[in-house]
């Protein structure tokens, strides 16, 4: 577990509880709970209680409301930055239930996908901050989102686009790509590239020098995004 200064890393498409062999035999495990200990220890083994863990969408399925709130409870990690991915069935109601206190105001009818006025909601250690999110962390911009974008916000300038969903088989998204500043933090793509469920800023780094930004002719106008940029040193 890291104890000196806090650090960032960012994850996406764990599918703990996930029963199916396409899924964990796929990873390389003999089992559902071989697959979902190999991750909970892994994130536990570096990250640490003070860290932010930016996690991009499918968290676990199969499970109950109660099971995916122990998840969260196992990770060692109070600051879990939380953006919607496709498969979110209980981890939505935790959310539902967390926003009618964060805003009451805000109808029962919008559902798990809300306005952005419905962000932040934070329930125990995770904070929801909806389907697309833009940061600044370490003077670096960054937007987020579970499917991996054509164009976004300042993509031209060396912004980068972090996303999940492809489970390592978008070419265009891996670390080895070198056009465009994206890249898939799944677990599949996190797991091939260094035996970790996750990515550290660090690592991050590292691939994206290896990337060309995206050419000036195709860019996404500035300010066209959604979610406010959020800086973190």
């Amino acid at each position: 577990m890291n104890t000196t200064k806090s650090r960032i890393a960012f994850a996406s498409d764990f599918h703990l509880g996930h029963d199916r062999e396409f899924i964990y035999g796929a990873r390389g495990f003999n089992s559902i709970h071989e697959h979902n200990r190999w991750i909970l220890q892994g994130l536990n083994a570096e990250i640490g209680y003070d860290d932010t863990l930016w996690y991009l969408g499918d968290f676990s399925l199969n499970t109950t409301v109660e099971q995916v709130l122990e998840l969260f409870r196992r990770i060692n990690c109070n600051n879990i930055c939380y953006i919607w991915g496709n498969h979110e069935s209980s981890t939505a109601k935790i959310y539902r239930e967390a926003k009618k206190h964060a805003y009451p105001s805000v109808p029962e009818e919008v559902e798990v996908y809300p306005v952005a006025t419905a962000y932040p909601v934070s329930a125990k250690n995770i904070t929801f901050l909806g389907n697309v999110h833009e940061a600044v962390i370490h003077h670096q911009r960054i937007v987020m989102q579970h499917y991996a974008p054509h164009v976004w916000n300042k993509s031209h300038r060396g912004a980068w686009a972090l996303c999940g969903h492809s489970h390592g088989n978008n070419k265009e998204i891996l670390p080895q790509a070198r056009i465009g500043k994206v890249l898939d933090v799944g677990l599949d793509v996190a797991r091939s590239y260094h035996l970790k469920p996750f990515f550290w800023f660090e690592d991050i780094v590292k691939i994206m020098n290896q990337k060309e930004a995206a050419p000036t002719g195709i860019k996404a106008p500035d300010g066209d995004h959604r979610g406010a940029a959020v800086e973190e040193d």
